[in-house]
């Protein structure tokens, strides 16, 4: 004989735990007008009330001579609020019933292991321990599979015993007619369906269901009467089980899935709402985003056609430049400046050779590192360079009209009924393309983002933004949907057609990944979701569970999410040049060089990869307390030590761009700071100290003067000396308020802020 345990065996729920039948069940009682009868009360609360009248219900009924409890016992422990009539008891009941019905969906592999024993004439039995009556519970078992019309059904409820104790095997033992040797029992709970079983001599094979991940735990905390929360994760555990989903598959269907198709399903629904025929999705984000969204069109049948657009940063942003749209700053500013140390560097930003940039930058630059306040300073000098600017219009004249070919050539503008779909980012490439369309068409352009980093207002974008926010480890997005193959750097005209020219920085390397185990993942997840919203009428278009997910993988996640999300190949802060690891591990020789011997240098001098935050997540206690210990002496005299070692010359000088005074000076501040600053003018050559005062003169020497004698010299400017910013800003408004010109006053910031 074989016997079956049922829930969780043969048959599962929808939701990601079986009280979120009971979250479903309030959502329906607040909006179904079927049950406006019941008390306000009952039905905001349901779920809690459910929950703990069957705890009631249990200590009150259970005993020796009845083991379990009915739904009639449940529902009598509720009617103790007295508000509830009979009939209005009898509701709920059915209500429950109905639910449990309508979310029950089979697990078929062991739904065919009791097929292929029936067929095989062996004796089938099924066991389940549950307080629903078995005709209710045989409903739900002839709804996914026929099969289970005539097996007989034992339901401890109805027998006054348990499987966890062992009475209902007894029980059953004494009703059939079998050989004890040859009684096979399957279940999922280690303690009822096995131990309890084996106990009573019964063979048993243990099935291993899909436990919950530590993700979804952490995201049902507090949360389990959420029913978005409940179907969402129950979708994608039940996607995991019956694919047998495992590694990045299994990654994909639990967090890639679930955080995407939300987004998804709200640009189809605003596309349907404003009349949008033509989604564009923009390479590379787009790639996963248009599986999705095909997925759900071709599910519905909706009216949207969707197409993939070629495009990138490097393919866009140039080709953009025209007399309307020629800010040398603002290219800059969105083109992560804290990295652009070089003339090398700075030429990547414009695409041209060193050689070429070389021409149109002063020769103090060439040659050398500078810091970001004087590549602050370059790039003022470069928007007022009107030569520069007009290279560059001529260089990308021919690059622009190709990109134009491609854009008339791939995109269908007889209307405005289209729109892009991106994921994340500034929104400025977007603007750059609305820039470069304008060539050809004369109305703004529509986005949907997910989430975009800045606020715009351009009169030839209108974006669509998903979720207005900027998340901690905001660009981890990127990095959770990458597409299988490099970034477009261009186009090239083959015959009469414009291809995109593509390299292969990421492509190859992500594969040997198991990007595409990922992917699949998340298309499985897609395609199971979309049955559960088919039975239900949730809206899928909901934060709740994006947010606790990205607070989940940025702040506390489990080993297995942070390795593959750390050791997802990423360009490098997407700059599009180097590609690393998103979050490598970190050496206790980059620990000691980053947080110990570093001080104003940019992070990505000693680290390689693309979020440092990330990186200490993955660090162990032992590395954790060094980080720790490294950082309380970066400052003191183990970090001077440190430096003064690497450097051999303790020179708090070393960042600040000296070489850029000329003429006469005025030192403003005879700190620690001021002196450093005046040992260092005295040996430059184009520059003369004339004067130096402090509003504490009077304690500082015959060197110093008062503030009041500023004036009664000759200068050309004031150079404030002192570190901190606010103290900075109080001493320059100050000097102005005595009537010296603002133009006159310099104060370096190194930490200095772009757009």
């Amino acid at each position: 004989m074989y016997s079956f345990d049922v829930f969780d065996t043969l048959i599962t729920r929808t939701t990601a735990t079986p009280k979120g039948i009971f979250a479903l069940m309030q959502d329906k009682l607040l909006k179904d007008k079927r049950y406006d009868t019941i008390p306000e009360y009952i039905k905001k609360n349901f779920f809690e009330l459910r929950v703990h009248s069957e705890e009631l219900a249990r200590v009150h009924y259970t005993n020796r001579r009845c083991e379990d409890i009915t739904l009639e016992q449940i529902y009598s422990a509720l009617s103790m609020t007295g508000c509830l009539s009979d009939e209005e008891i009898n509701l709920l009941m059915r209500l429950e019933k109905d639910t449990e019905y309508e979310n029950i969906i089979g697990i078929p592999e062991n739904i065919e292991k009791v097929k292929k024993l029936v067929r095989g004439g062996e004796h089938v039995i099924l066991i389940s321990d549950m307080y629903l009556d078995s005709n209710t519970i045989r409903n739900m078992l002839i709804k996914v599979d026929k099969v289970f019309e005539h097996i007989p059904l034992y339901v401890s409820c109805e027998y006054n015993a348990t499987k966890g104790n062992g009475t209902l095997y007894q029980k059953i033992k004494n009703m059939e007619t079998y050989d004890n040797k040859k009684w096979i029992h399957c279940g999922d709970d280690i303690y009822a369906d096995v131990k309890a079983a084996e106990r009573c001599k019964i063979t048993t094979e243990h099935y291993k269901y899909e436990n919950l991940l530590p993700c979804e735990k952490a995201a049902l905390e507090n949360k389990e009467d959420d029913s978005f929360i409940q179907l969402m994760i129950g979708t994608a555990r039940n996607a995991r089980l019956f694919n047998k989903a495992t590694g990045k598959t299994a990654i994909g269907i639990s967090i890639g899935g679930p955080i995407i198709f939300p987004y998804v399903w709200w640009v189809i629904s605003e596309s349907l709402k404003k009349g949008i025929k033509r989604l564009y999705f923009i390479a590379r984000d787009g790639y996963i985003l248009k599986k999705v969204a095909d997925i759900i069109i071709e599910r519905f049948n909706y009216d949207i056609d969707t197409y993939y657009i070629y495009g990138s940063r490097k393919a866009w942003r140039m080709p953009s430049f025209s007399i309307e749209n020629n800010d040398i700053f603002e290219i800059i500013s969105w083109s992560h400046p804290h990295l652009i140390n070089n003339i090398e560097l700075l030429a990547e930003v414009f695409k041209i050779s060193p050689h070429e940039m070389a021409k149109f930058v002063p020769d103090n630059y060439k040659n050398r590192n500078f810091t970001l306040y004087e590549l602050h300073s370059l790039a003022n000098e470069l928007n007022n360079n009107k030569e520069f600017k007009d290279y560059l219009i001529n260089h990308y004249k021919e690059e622009r009209q190709r990109v134009v070919e491609y854009l008339k050539q791939e995109i269908n503008t007889d209307d405005d009924n289209f729109a892009f779909v991106e994921l994340s980012g500034s929104g400025y490439t977007q603007e750059c393309l609305a820039n470069i369309m304008s060539d050809f068409y004369c109305n703004p352009i529509k986005t949907f983002y997910f989430k975009v980093d800045r606020l715009h207002k351009n009169e030839k974008c209108i974006f669509f933004d998903f979720m207005p926010s900027f998340l901690y480890i905001n660009y981890i997005i990127e990095v959770l949907y990458r597409a299988p193959y490099g970034h477009t750097v261009g186009y090239i005209k083959e015959k009469d057609e414009i291809k995109p020219k593509i390299i292969d920085d990421e492509g190859s390397i992500l594969l040997n990944y198991g990007i595409n185990d990922y992917i699949n993942g998340i298309e499985k997840f897609t395609k199971e979701y979309i049955e559960t919203i088919c039975r239900s009428d949730i809206d899928p278009a909901s934060l709740k569970l994006i947010l606790r997910y990205m607070e989940y993988i940025t702040r506390t996640p489990d080993r297995e999410i942070l390795d593959f999300v750390s050791d997802m190949p990423f360009s490098d802060s997407g700059r599009e040049k180097k590609v690393s690891k998103f979050a490598p591990k970190l050496t206790r020789k980059d620990i000691f060089n980053i947080f110990l011997l570093r001080l104003n240098e940019p992070v990505n001098k000693y680290y390689f990869g693309s979020n440092l935050d990330y990186s200490v997540l993955r660090c162990n206690d032992k590395d954790k307390r060094l980080i720790d210990f490294c950082k309380r002496h970066n400052r003191k005299l183990l970090g001077r030590i440190a430096r003064f070692i690497k450097r051999k010359n303790n020179d708090i000088m070393h960042d600040y761009p000296l070489h850029m005074l000329k003429g006469d000076i005025v030192l403003y501040g005879a700190g620690k700071y001021g002196h450093a600053f005046y040992k260092k003018l005295k040996k430059q050559k184009d520059c003369k100290i004339v004067q130096w005062v402090d509003a504490a003169y009077k304690e500082m020497g015959r060197k110093i003067s008062s503030i009041d004698d500023i004036g009664k010299v000759n200068y050309d400017f004031i150079l404030i000396t002192v570190k901190n910013k606010n103290v900075a800003t109080e001493i320059k408004n100050m000097l102005i308020e005595r009537g010296i010109p603002s133009e006159k006053i310099i104060w370096f910031d190194l930490y200095i802020q772009w757009l």
